[in-house]
């Protein structure tokens, strides 16, 4: 399901209950140290693969609840099926999120203007560790 497709009423439910989730991922320690490994690098798209494989798996073990509350959220069914399906029923259907163009662009953001924020305060938290020492 593309969020393209959807009606506004359904995108308002998805947002409710996959923002959250999304949130404490984007908050991870995972998340963090991918994004200060390789926020200034170039990527190729064999270093984007690279990152991607180290990425994922602490990811899934850090936030596995949150993983399987934006497939249910964004499949319309109960948590309790998501946990129940085969796997590779799981893996496709976050595969097709993720491959979502308008998926990608409505998070990016929210992303890149988290780990901003997230940067800044560890700044400040240096900044002020080196005053305190």
């Amino acid at each position: 399901m593309k969020l393209s497709e959807i009606s506004t009423d359904r995108g308002m439910d998805i947002i409710a209950e996959a923002v959250p989730a999304i949130e404490r991922m984007v908050e991870s320690e995972a998340i963090n140290g991918f994004y200060k490994k390789y926020a200034k690098r170039s990527l190729t798209k064999a270093l984007a693969i690279k990152a991607s494989i180290e990425l994922v798996p602490q990811l899934v073990k850090s936030n596995k609840e949150d993983v399987l509350i934006i497939i249910a959220a964004f499949t319309g069914k109960k948590l309790a099926a998501v946990k129940a399906q085969p796997f590779m029923d799981s893996f496709n259907e976050l595969k097709s999120i993720f491959d979502d163009p308008e998926f990608m662009r409505l998070f990016s953001s929210s992303v890149n203007t988290a780990q901003g924020a997230s940067s800044v305060s560890s700044q400040e938290a240096n900044a002020q560790s080196d005053v305190t020492e």
